[in-house]
């Protein structure tokens, strides 16, 4: 009786021989959790990979990401593509300094009768997460966008809008999402860049590429790419977005400054614009897609 169930025992067993029998059931009990845990341990040793093959792994992925850098301002802006978002028709990782965003574009079936517009959408994304945060409150989740996120999405749109060609037809997406941001570099130039850089290299017909930069005038220089503290201290502050031949979106205020300061400020944008879209040119160069039929 004591071997089949250790714990039933009659009222006339010694207490010497419960506790021996109790003893015995326990160390049995550890000897087969023991046995499980390292048949387990083997089994998930067999399934994880050896160090040699998550090196060739990582270079696999690493062989098809495509990287090319200019520099803006104090940093280098960084265009990658080929390791995040490969489903996408198109999709670019930059990063500026601390901050980073992915933009993706995306477009779908040839409709049965064509638009007599262009049906493109800009939804830029900035959320919380990319400065660490999580929202207060009884709702942890984020509502509608924000205005800033609308008026971000305007200034993608309105210098990519005229580049795609009507005849085209599909509907058009593009979402720019800040992944990082550090908090001192504003991350809508680095959404407007990467937006045009994901159409650039995308299948889509698109007679770009497109570049913007902020420029700000503090004291008697013109500043590309100011940070946050820099820009409340700017006499002129403006957003500018143009192509190889010339400025196609001038958005920003100013402190009553003259019509040549405003003029500078366009100067000093006009020529890494230009470097910005060489950059766009060069990755189109090097993984680009082949474009699809117009309608």
């Amino acid at each position: 009786t004591i071997q089949r169930n250790p714990f039933r025992f009659s009222c006339e067993m010694p207490a010497c021989l419960c506790a021996a029998a109790k003893i015995q059931f326990v160390q049995t009990e550890r000897i087969h959790k023991t046995f499980e845990c390292q048949q387990e341990k083997r089994f998930l040793k067999r399934l994880k990979p050896t160090e040699k093959e998550q090196k060739e792994r990582k270079k696999v992925i690493m062989s098809n990401v495509t990287t090319v850098s200019v520099k803006l301002g104090d940093f280098d802006l960084v265009f990658e593509t080929g390791k995040i978002a490969k489903q996408a028709n198109g999709a670019v990782y930059a990063r500026y300094a601390g901050s980073a965003v992915i933009a993706t574009v995306c477009c779908g079936n040839p409709p049965e009768v064509a638009p007599d517009f262009v049906p493109v959408s800009v939804e830029y994304n900035e959320k919380y997460y990319a400065a660490g945060k999580i929202p207060g409150g009884f709702l942890k989740r984020e509502g509608k966008p924000k205005d800033k996120e609308i008026l971000v999405s305007r200034l993608i749109d309105r210098p990519m809008r005229p580049l795609f060609d009507k005849a085209f037809g599909r509907e058009i997406q593009i979402i720019p999402t800040v992944v990082s941001s550090d908090m001192i570099h504003t991350p809508d130039i680095i959404a407007i860049n990467a937006a045009s850089c994901a159409v650039t290299i995308s299948d889509i017909p698109f007679y770009g590429p497109i570049a913007a930069v902020r420029v700000a005038k503090i004291g008697n220089e013109y500043v590309i790419n100011p940070t946050f503290q820099e820009i409340p201290t700017a006499s002129l502050d403006i957003v500018v977005a143009g192509t190889h031949d010339g400025i196609t979106m001038v958005e920003g205020g100013a402190k009553e400054v003259s019509e040549d300061d405003m003029l500078g400020a366009i100067a000093a944008a006009q020529p890494v614009i230009t470097e910005i879209c060489e950059a766009q040119t060069k990755m189109r160069e090097l993984c680009g897609k082949e474009k699809l039929p117009l309608m």
